[in-house]
């Protein structure tokens, strides 16, 4: 008996209901999405959205790029406008990345979430890790600063460097 099918006979017997249902567990890997956030969330799951960002990492093969930082983060803030300001760039992360942004706020410091990272000493960070969940790197993003906002070319090599290696590639 299928999983759906079992569990519409359940759902019309009464014997669970549809406000306690996980219904996401129906979905096949396929059918589920990540949407990466688009600002900094402490009601964010920080392990969960991992999880799925790691999922669906693998379905395109990409890596996830992990920014650390807050809605109260100056540079944070510089960073989404220097993507915006450089379509370009965007693009290359979202080629080659899923976004995660994990929040670090007074009274929500994510500190189970970074505890499996190595420790840093300020936001906006990076880590990236491929679709496994492996470290490939932990960047203190001010080596990518320039001034009063980011220096291009740095990021532009940086997301490079670590994107990840696609099928048939010569590198």
């Amino acid at each position: 008996m299928s999983l759906l099918l079992l569990f519409s006979i359940l759902l019309l017997k009464g014997l669970i209901s549809a406000k306690t249902a996980n219904l996401s567990v129906l979905a096949t890997p396929a059918q589920r999405t990540y949407t990466s956030p688009t600002k900094f969330d402490p009601n964010r799951d920080a392990f969960e959205d991992l999880a799925a960002a790691t999922e669906e990492a693998k379905k395109t093969q990409r890596n996830v790029l992990i920014e650390i930082g807050g809605e109260w983060c100056l540079w944070c803030h510089i960073m989404d406008s220097f993507y915006e300001e450089n379509p370009d760039l965007l693009a290359l992360r979202d080629r080659n990345y899923v976004l995660l942004k994990a929040d670090v706020s007074e009274g929500h410091t994510n500190s189970e979430f970074l505890s499996h990272f190595p420790r840093i000493d300020g936001v906006p960070h990076i880590f990236i890790v491929d679709s496994k969940g492996k470290l490939i790197r932990s960047e203190d993003t001010s080596e990518l600063e320039e001034g009063e906002t980011y220096n291009l070319e740095r990021f532009r090599k940086f997301l490079e460097k670590y994107a990840p290696k696609k099928r048939g590639s010569i590198n």
